[in-house]
């Protein structure tokens, strides 16, 4: 084993302590790159679940509205029915006809698959796409959560 010569002690002390430097700021850029990571990974669960919980008051707000639409057309088609028990119907012009609650009951059932797909799209398509992009562009995240 060979001695250092007194000259290069402190050579070889302040090679350690560049070192030792370089490992602390190696370490502090790791711990950074961490805490980044984590709170990047806690704001693509946090919108996820937002998301999810979005899409399920909307899902609610259109299974609602189907059943108040399909009720509604119903009471209302019976209803004139019961009110032109017996009339016969005769247009006595050639002009427009005013828009009678019966031809808005006809227009509405004529239209419900339009009417209901764009109810759905306005609510529950919106909390859909949603979820989509974030599946799009925060997939690994999710992934690795198991959420996707």
């Amino acid at each position: 084993m060979s001695a250092a010569s007194p000259e290069s002690i402190p050579a070889l002390i302040e090679k350690a302590r560049s070192k030792r430097e370089s490992a602390n700021r190696q370490a502090e850029l790791a711990r950074a790159q961490a805490a980044r990571e984590h709170q990047e990974t806690e704001r693509v669960l946090t919108a996820f679940a937002d998301a999810q919980q979005q899409l399920a008051s909307d899902t609610k707000k259109y299974e609602d509205f189907v059943a108040y639409f399909q009720k509604h057309i119903s009471e209302a088609a019976e209803k004139e029915a019961i009110r032109n028990a017996g009339k016969s119907k005769v247009a006595l012009g050639f002009g427009p006809q005013p828009l009678t609650e019966a031809s808005a009951i006809y227009f509405a059932r004529m239209h419900q698959e339009q009417i209901l797909a764009g109810a759905r799209d306005f609510t529950v398509g919106s909390g859909e796409r949603l979820i989509a992009t974030l599946v799009k562009e925060d997939g690994k995240i999710l992934k690795e959560h198991g959420l996707v």
